[in-house]
């Protein structure tokens, strides 16, 4: 999927962090507490996730950047955190550090176009 696309980890639009994993991601369409038609089920295409991103500093030792990604992947699989991703309706990614970069890179990408389509001017 798109959102595990393979990139590398330097291609992180954030100029002074690095990607470490993608750690949760929550679907739009994911499993809603109401049943309550979601936008995308009205304007199909339509698509806004909730994600959470696991930074280091950039310029970050490779090395060091492995350590955090396998102790960030450890910390998803224990059971109160998976249990509280449960309650979040989110799921647990986990994803290598290239995959996080290339996803973030993509939602900044699609957030950009959306803005310069709205006309919005920072104040």
């Amino acid at each position: 999927s798109s959102r595990r696309a393979a990139s590398s980890a330097s291609a992180s639009p954030v100029a002074s962090a690095r990607a470490v994993t993608v750690v949760g991601w929550k679907p739009a369409c994911g499993r809603a507490r109401v049943p309550v038609p979601t936008v995308a089920a009205v304007y199909p295409g339509f698509n806004v996730d909730q994600w959470y991103v696991l930074f280091a500093p950039a310029g970050t030792p490779t090395s060091i950047v492995g350590r955090l990604h396998a102790e960030a992947v450890a910390a998803l699989q224990h059971p109160d955190v998976k249990g509280w991703m449960q309650r979040e309706n989110s799921e647990p990614v986990g994803s290598a550090p290239a995959e996080a970069a290339a996803f973030l890179a993509a939602e900044v990408e699609k957030y950009a176009k959306i803005v310069k389509l709205s006309g919005a001017k920072p104040d």
